[in-house]
């Protein structure tokens, strides 16, 4: 007698602090669409659970998704795309799909500020939602880029935090499609972030052309320069030059990198209002404290996984739809 699938999985993806990126589309191919650069993952990021309700649809029917943010009804379209094509793709091969399948998202940095929290829990999501469908990984893994691109949420996140620590993606593309040199950093290191204002969403830059254009151009030479080193600190000065070089660097930002001169290095988490920075963490906290909130983290060399427990209160598990 086949064994029952489980009621409900969880997965945790970590953050994902963009240095850089130079973006490549292929409209045919969203599979291949993406972008080269590099970037650093966190111990924190975003969980999500996923309930499957107790009644199954026919053969050739597939379910509708739910979806709460913070215990809130929430649209999330990217974590939604990406859903209705893991069950798109299941609904000819599995018989007796769940009608509704509910799913909590729990972000546990802000939203719009560089953290890559969209596809934190768009991959969470996808890969507790696999669990359930006995979906691979892999298969998980590509809905949740493939959704990101799509969406214009994002063009590497996802890559990313599929392999940890400090990611270098030297080619464009969803993971199995691409390659991402993953250098883990230890003992992990920890960062001051410092918000200096409010982030810019990913797709208004995604859109224009002309920025796009002046953005490749300069993660070009931060790719190659990081290449070189290998190592945190250079990727940190290669990110910062690469915000300068394509025209994207705020002045706040550039005040608050003159103040941390002499005690660390740093750089703009793109595309967020978020400066990271490396070196002593307390005085690092004093001079950046005139410019924003600070707050300290930890790169974390773990990549996105599904979880046997859910760190937070149980979830309501009717279905909730956004007003």
């Amino acid at each position: 007698m086949p064994r029952p699938s489980p009621a409900v999985a969880q997965a945790f993806a970590p953050a994902h602090l963009s240095a850089f990126f130079a973006m490549e589309l292929h409209p045919l191919d969203l599979l291949r669409s993406g972008s080269r650069g590099a970037g650093l993952c966190l111990t924190e990021g975003a969980w999500a659970q996923v309930h499957a309700s107790p009644d199954h649809l026919p053969p050739g029917e597939e379910g509708e998704v739910h979806i709460t943010l913070d215990g809130e009804p929430a649209l999330a379209p990217t974590t939604q795309a990406a859903l209705q094509e893991m069950l798109g793709g299941q609904r000819l091969a599995t018989a007796g799909m769940p009608a509704h399948f509910q799913v909590h998202l729990r972000p546990q940095l802000p939203l719009h500020q560089g953290f890559g929290m969209s596809g934190a829990g768009t991959l969470a999501a996808c890969l507790a939602l696999g669990k359930l469908l006995g979906v691979p990984p892999l298969v998980a893994q590509q809905c949740a880029h493939v959704a990101e691109v799509s969406q214009r949420t994002g063009l590497g996140d996802v890559a990313g935090m599929c392999v940890g620590g400090m990611a270098i993606r030297t080619s464009a593309g969803a993971p199995g499609c691409n390659s991402v040199l993953h250098i883990p950093l230890r003992p992990p290191p920890q960062l001051v972030m410092a918000q200096l204002q409010e982030g810019i969403k990913t797709m208004e830059v995604l859109n224009d052309p002309q920025r796009m254009a002046a953005i490749n151009a300069a993660a070009t030479r931060a790719l190659e320069r990081t290449l070189a080193a290998r190592s945190l600190e250079e990727l940190l000065r290669a990110a910062a030059q690469f915000d300068v070089e394509a025209g994207l660097l705020p002045p706040a930002f550039t005040h608050a990198l003159e103040a941390i001169e002499g005690i660390g290095v740093g750089a703009r988490v793109l595309l967020g209002g978020t400066l990271m920075a490396l070196g002593d963490v307390a005085p690092l906290q004093r001079r950046l404290a005139p410019f924003g909130a600070t707050r300290v983290v930890t790169v974390g060399n773990v990549p996105a996984r599904t979880e046997e427990r859910w760190p937070y209160p149980p979830a309501d598990t009717s279905p909730h739809r956004p007003a």
